[in-house]
């Protein structure tokens, strides 16, 4: 059964990748920028229909513009947080079993996963995508015949 939705936290991951939490000190618009270039690529082969990344900050859709056809940035509105905009989206589908949340939020995993999705840490997700890149980088280092590197799907729940 293929994946429906895959929901990122998008301040809640940026604090959590290495890479990224180095440039969030220097450049907080940079390093949400650098986060949706890194999901773009990775969403065009995921097997996920839709992947949804949710910033607080309404305002922010000034610092950047996204044109991608794998990705939906979600930028909340004043009176909203990220946790309450990703809520209504699982709440609202059709099928939350087919959702998958990212969040280091432990109380907001309780939550989506209350009403049926799943849901995995920003530091689980960013080890899983580590370890995947490693091993096909590792492929081509040995000289060997590298399989196809697979979907983000194939390496999540």
């Amino acid at each position: 059964m293929p994946n429906d939705c895959l929901i990122i936290d998008g301040n809640n991951l940026v604090h959590h990748a290495p890479e990224l939490a180095r440039l969030l000190r220097v450049d907080f618009a940079q390093a949400r920028r650098r986060l949706v270039e890194k999901l773009d690529e990775l969403a065009g082969s995921s097997t996920y229909r839709e992947v949804q990344v949710v910033f607080d900050g309404a305002g922010a859709t000034d610092e950047f513009e996204v044109h991608s056809p794998n990705l939906r940035i979600l930028f909340c509105p004043p009176n909203l947080t990220a946790d309450s905009v990703i809520e209504r989206l699982v709440h609202s589908h059709a099928d939350p079993a087919g959702i998958l949340v990212v969040t280091s939020d432990r109380g907001e995993r309780d939550t989506v996963e209350a009403a049926g999705a799943t849901s995995i840490s920003c530091g689980n997700f960013v080890d899983l995508l580590d370890r995947a890149l490693r091993r096909v980088a590792s492929q081509i280092k040995s000289g060997q015949k590298r399989k196809p590197p697979g979907t983000l799907g194939d390496f999540f729940p």
